[in-house]
């Protein structure tokens, strides 16, 4: 069997000794990372997927296909451009069709590099064994087209590879396990002597034409320049890692026009200076703008939540809260984890960059959250403190503290496993304020008070995060998922006595007004979280170059497929 298919292998090679490329590419494949994985990660046992909303939010039909990004990435323009096909699908696609398989698949895996080691952190399919997938894809295709015919469909291909990004970030910059082995010289020769064997493996496979981009400035991206941002006024890219990775792409052109030279009737193109405008735009990024967008979801949520409390009467008549309180999670969570044993917390920069001093206060955020902006609306306070805060002053306790806890849930096993105040101990802690209150302005002028507050609660999002993502979750073995959902409902309904978010929202709509009517003289009322969290309309992607912390937009990704097809491939056709 073995000798069976060597020599299917060299008759591909012999075919696919052909002339330069006279024609456009009528079959795309592609390989790397999630900067060209179309869905694979999709039917991989990892959790890095981009499956989900608010990805693909500007794909046809909006709808998340696995593509990190808010809609199609650099293989998708390419096949649109060189009229192969609008979109190219993950070859792990069940669906796939047999005109699917001739026009060309990806083999890509988000979160891949050439270091198996990479791989091996993240769960994801390797480089190496996306060669093993090139070799079943030859296999049906030829059981499609005929062994001539897919020959000579894999030798006139279009072979687009983009790798090598995670390898320095997983493995050296920030989860530093090759950096104890080699200097960043080293590393960076290690990771091309993959390279090296992973092009010659495409070439004995039958591949000639492609693209091998380089990797994008390192330093600009902005997971990057968040974990390593020295001074909250220094928003500006890693001058260090950008120059590793503009040494790395000078020694990547090197090595393949050396195996140009030496793999005869070859086409292979560094991409030059692919990603080489990331770096400028990323240096002249508006950070009002930025700022602006992030708001305008912001004040979405304060309109819910003074149109629904105080009606039609808000623009004329304010309505008068003495006090705030906020019970909850992170989104509440104004610094009582500073005075907590847990490693969640969020009193060192960047947090705090655009907070007033540009001070990290122990706010998930780069400045204020719901609580402060609605304490500011409402003409309470610009700020609402921790109650854990051993520095509050009377006022603070007459105008309302926050009691949340970043990374509490409803549910105590949440807060076991992360070391947090729960919701329930949060109870305990606004019992020790009242009796703080009383004895500040009397009794009766307390419960006053405390009748007359606003009430802020935000969780529940900490449950179902530990419930789908640790990997051995009690509860999931204890629970489906709308017993689940139940379970965490019956907790915040004792507390107050995604789309299983969406559902669990539409189940607490229907709970509130049951709770609000049979407590005397209450007044509550549900803020919708989920659906301005995903309305990115407002946003404007297009105008964004990352979409995420590490990927960009579809609008940066344009102009990089337009280089490869006018530039790259006008190369081939004149070799």
């Amino acid at each position: 069997m073995a000798i069976a298919a060597l020599i299917i292998v060299n008759l591909c090679i012999i075919a696919t000794r052909a002339a330069p490329l006279t024609k456009l590419p009528t079959n795309i494949l592609v390989f790397g990372d999630s900067t060209v994985d179309t869905g694979n990660n999709n039917y991989a046992k990892t959790l890095i997927k981009g499956n989900y909303h608010p990805y693909g939010h500007d794909f046809p039909n909006h709808t998340p296909t696995g593509r990190f990004s808010n809609g199609k990435l650099i293989p998708d323009f390419v096949a649109s451009t060189l009229d192969i096909k609008d979109a190219v699908p993950p070859f792990l696609d069940p669906s796939l069709s047999d005109d699917d398989i001739k026009t060309g698949v990806c083999f890509a895996s988000a979160g891949a590099g050439y270091d198996d080691l990479t791989n091996a952190a993240l769960g994801v399919v390797p480089l190496s064994k996306q060669l093993k997938l090139l070799e079943s894809y030859i296999s049906r295709l030829k059981g499609i087209v005929g062994e001539e015919e897919a020959c000579r469909i894999i030798g006139d291909s279009l072979i687009l590879v983009s790798a090598g990004t995670n390898d320095f970030i997983v493995n050296y910059y920030d989860l530093p396990t090759r950096k104890l082995q080699f200097t960043i010289s080293e590393y960076q020769d290690f990771l091309l002597n993959h390279v090296q064997n992973f092009v010659k493996e495409l070439y004995k496979l039958g591949g000639r034409s492609m693209v091998i981009a380089g990797i994008p400035p390192i330093g600009c991206i902005p997971i990057q320049r968040t974990f390593n941002l020295k001074s909250p006024h220094d928003p500006s890219c890693l001058e260090d890692q950008n120059a590793d990775s503009q040494c790395y792409n000078e020694k990547l052109e090197r090595l393949l026009h050396k195996l140009k030279e030496s793999l005869p009737n070859s086409r292979i193109a560094y991409a030059n200076d692919l990603w080489k405008h990331i770096e400028g735009v990323a240096e002249s990024e508006s950070k009002e703008t930025k700022k602006m967008a992030a708001l305008i979801t912001l004040l979405q949520a304060l309109v819910a939540i003074t149109i629904t409390i105080c009606g039609t009467t808000w623009a004329t008549s304010p309505p008068k809260f003495p006090t705030i309180l906020a019970f909850g999670d992170s989104t509440l969570d104004t610094g009582n984890n500073n005075y907590v044993k847990t490693l969640v917390k969020a009193d060192s920069y960047p947090y705090g960059l655009e907070f007033p001093n540009h001070f990290p206060t122990g706010r998930f955020s780069d400045g204020k959250l719901v609580t402060d902006f609605g304490a500011s609306l409402l003409g309470i306070k610009e700020t609402v403190p921790p109650f854990l805060d051993p520095k509050l002053s009377d006022s603070d306790i007459r105008t309302g503290v926050c009691f949340a806890s970043a990374g509490s849930g409803y549910d105590d096993l949440t807060n076991a496993e992360l070391g947090v105040i729960p919701v329930s101990k949060q109870v305990g802690m606004f019992k020790n304020y009242i009796s703080r209150l009383r004895g500040i302005v009397g009794e009766e002028e307390a419960n006053r008070t405390i009748g007359d507050s606003l009430i802020l609660i935000s969780s529940g999002s900490n449950d179902f995060i530990v419930y789908y993502d640790v990997v051995v979750s009690p509860r999931r073995k204890q629970f489906n998922i709308t017993d689940f959902q139940d379970f965490v409902q019956n907790l915040f309904q004792n507390f107050v006595k995604n789309a299983d978010s969406k559902s669990y929202n539409e189940k607490l709509v229907t709970l509130l007004p049951k709770l609000e009517e049979s407590l005397p003289g209450s007044r509550i009322t549900y803020v919708n979280f989920y659906d301005p969290a995903l309305d990115l309309d407002s946003l404007k992607p297009a105008e964004y170059l990352f979409f995420d912390s590490i990927h960009p937009t579809q609008a940066a990704y344009k102009p990089i497929a337009d280089v490869i097809v006018k530039d790259i491939l006008a190369g081939f056709s004149t070799k």
